[in-house]
């Protein structure tokens, strides 16, 4: 027969264990606006050496932004490194946030022209928007000093390009909108999580009728 103390180490083991799992639950990051894949093969339009491109985008609701992801044509041997980014209400504006992000990139092909295509991310700090239509603007992408070409797809997105003055349409580029990433808890953890509460209860029915 188990007594309280037994059912009081029970419960602090399973407590303990939960306390493991949580620090180890998996997180999770969706995708919220996409203008389409990249393609790499009709045109990309210039961002850096004073030039910059602004796309439009839509969140259907209000959204924590954790990144961009978008497709660069490269000269053979460069990748980019870093790209100022700005998101506001219209072409070129930066009054939702704006910053420099850090660029990871993956290699995709080598295109008919010779420009080697990638897939390049950055990361943003958890920019919280309101549903709503949005500019994304880059620009000061760095590649050792070469140039640096946003890939078109001709996506839904409405697009400008701008070396100083109000801007000139083009067609669109490739990228997503990630959402940030949040914890989500596999159906293991929720079971024990359900057994820790059913623990507790029983140890308080125990102490009331000692």
């Amino acid at each position: 027969m188990r007594t309280n103390s037994n059912v009081r180490r029970e419960f602090l083991t399973l407590a303990s264990a939960l306390i493991l799992l949580a620090l180890a639950v998996p997180a999770s990051a969706g995708t919220l606006y996409t203008n389409g894949p990249i393609k790499g093969s009709d045109d990309a339009a210039t961002i850096n050496f004073g030039f910059s491109v602004s796309d439009s985008f839509t969140l259907l609701t209000t959204s924590a932004l954790g990144g961009v992801d978008f497709g660069v044509w490269l000269l053979p041997g460069d990748t980019v490194s870093s790209v100022d980014w700005a998101i506001g209400t219209s072409a070129f504006d930066n009054s939702m946030g704006h910053g420099k992000g850090i660029v990871s990139g993956t290699f995709q092909f080598t295109n008919a022209y010779g420009y080697n295509i990638y897939s390049d991310s950055f990361d943003l700090p958890g920019l919280d928007l309101a549903a709503g239509s949005y500019y994304l603007t880059l620009q000061n992408a760095s590649a050792g000093g070469d140039p640096v070409y946003w890939d078109e797809n001709e996506g839904p997105s409405a697009a400008y390009q701008s070396s100083g003055g109000p801007g000139i349409k083009i067609d669109s580029e490739s990228f997503d909108i990630r959402s940030a990433v949040v914890a989500t808890p596999e159906p293991g953890t929720m079971i024990l999580l359900g057994s820790f509460f059913g623990l507790g209860g029983l140890l308080r029915r125990r102490q009331r009728c000692r």
